[in-house]
């Protein structure tokens, strides 16, 4: 190959691979250290170097007749550009602008060589399936390789890698649910009758006891009055029923009268007796049903807003007057697991906590909120779904003095299940795809090289705060890993360039 075959043949790989002057040198500086190289290993090979001159040459000829057909290929084109350019109308000026972009060596680099290769005639020199030998010994580059080795792939790829970062952790589990009110109570009438009074304002905090409604008594107290009127003549017929029963009896004494009349008038005191507990009893309804006209609050807690205006007709059991909720202390239902729910009870029954209660951190799913100590209660042993679930409820109890827990916010429960140690932690993102029969996982560890190594790690079955994983098994405290194991540059025994973040 000539010099001015050279030049043609990179001035031919410029255009296809869009280089710059700078990468134009590269790429000459390279393929003539190939050649220097070609020529030591013919020598070494024991070619002589005029033959080892030839042959290394020969293996870059068809490189130089691809060169000078794309060239001819590429001025026959601009003929036609200008052709077109010359004899159009604006509209087909404007299709020649298209067809001159789709035609520009910029952006033929693709489509140009495999155009003139179809159409390129035989080489009179020998056919290449005639020393397969030679090029297995040392291949020539050829556009394709030089595109990704040298100009793409001369730079490794850039890949986040970070140190484990060891600390006091505690084994725990973490369960997510919604604050809801350690107690809930709907107000309802038990009186009919016309609504006097309300005697709060909505969203107020309310005491157990503090009147609340007033219905209309009077109908109540006509049934009061009545039932006292029907208590005084039972009485009178009891007093008259007595008085004749001694009577009797001492007529009975005397032997003037027949037994038959003595047991009558003791008949008598009797039904007198139950009639006077009948009226007592009524009269004791009455009071209970007046006392229904005044509704006071039975719990501690937030009232809502009335669903009655005064003067509105209330029944008796009908719709809601208003609600309650208890917002100090507040509770949360959790879905706890089979295998949780047993080790909690085996604590338990162990002695070590105070009852069934366990203690547990209750914190927002908010920065900056405080964590709040609270207690996990039993609620609901025997609640798995009759084996259709593996999960049961349990309630979480915490206090609320400040108000800062309201209900339908959504807080994570956590439960320590061990004792605080030092961990090895490594960010949720570093691990990679793949797992053992044993529970292995893997991560991508950065050697001194820079280049990735597959590595089997043992991973602590439940994540700690912030979703980092602890390492038990298979990373040093002093090696590097990459941050995100599903990046597709990393590969086994692949060079990179790290980029340590904290």
């Amino acid at each position: 190959m000539s010099e001015q075959e050279f030049e043609l043949y990179l001035k031919l790989l410029s255009r296809c691979l869009n280089l710059t002057p700078g990468q134009r040198e590269q790429i000459a500086d390279e393929l003539r250290d190939h050649l220097e190289a070609r020529l030591e290993e013919l020598a070494e090979a024991g070619v002589p170097r005029e033959k080892a001159v030839v042959q290394a040459l020969d293996e870059f000829g068809d490189a130089a007749i691809l060169a000078g057909n794309f060239a001819s290929v590429a001025r026959l084109k601009r003929r036609r550009f200008f052709m077109r350019l010359s004899l159009g109308s604006v509209g087909a000026l404007t299709a020649a602008l298209l067809i001159a972009y789709a035609f520009w060596p910029e952006n033929r680099a693709v489509r140009g060589p495999e155009h003139v290769v179809a159409q390129e005639k035989p080489s009179p020199g020998p056919p290449p399936a005639q020393k397969p030998t030679e090029s297995k010994a040392s291949p020539s580059p050829r556009p394709s390789e030089l595109r990704g080795g040298l100009v793409q792939g001369s730079r490794p790829p850039v890949v986040e890698v970070c140190r484990p970062v060891t600390k006091k952790v505690t084994d725990d589990r973490i369960f997510s649910g919604l604050v809801q009110p350690s107690q809930f109570l709907q107000i309802q009438s038990q009186a009919t009758g016309h609504l006097r009074a309300i005697h709060f304002r909505p969203g107020q905090a309310v005491k157990r006891g503090d009147l609340l409604f007033e219905i209309d008594p009077t109908i109540y107290l006509a049934e009061v009055d009545k039932a006292a009127a029907e208590l005084a003549r039972s009485q009178a017929r009891l007093e008259y029923a007595r008085t004749q029963f001694r009577r009797v009896q001492q007529s009975f004494k005397a032997h003037t009268v027949a037994p038959e009349e003595l047991d009558k008038a003791a008949s008598e005191c009797r039904v007198a007796e139950a009639d006077d507990q009948v009226a007592r009893t009524t009269l004791e309804l009455a009071k209970v049903r007046l006392s229904y006209t005044r509704i006071t609050a039975a719990i501690d807690g937030h009232i809502s807003r009335s669903s009655f205006g005064v003067g509105s007709l209330v029944r008796a059991e009908g719709s809601a007057l208003a609600t309650i909720v208890c917002l100090d202390p507040v509770c949360a239902l959790i879905n706890v697991d089979e295998t949780t729910w047993f080790a909690l009870r085996k604590r338990v029954r162990k002695g070590e906590f105070q009852g069934s209660e366990i203690p547990v951190d209750v914190d927002l799913l908010r920065e900056g909120e405080p964590v709040r100590k609270a207690l996990l209660e039993f609620v609901d042993d025997a609640a798995f779904d009759q084996g259709n679930s593996t999960t049961t409820s349990m309630r979480v109890r915490t206090p609320n003095a400040d108000s800062g827990l309201v209900p339908g916010l959504g807080v994570h429960v956590r439960y320590a299940t061990g004792k605080p140690h030092s961990g090895l932690l490594v960010p949720a993102t570093a691990k990679a795809q793949g797992s053992a029969a044993d529970g292995r996982r893997t991560v991508w560890v950065v050697d001194d090289d820079n280049r990735a190594q597959f590595r089997w790690v043992r991973i602590a079955p439940f994540p700690h705060e912030g979703g980092q994983l602890e390492i038990t098994e298979g990373l040093k405290p002093d090696e590097w890993i990459a941050c995100r194991g599903n990046d597709p540059h990393l590969k086994e025994g692949k060079q990179i360039e790290p980029k340590r973040v904290p």
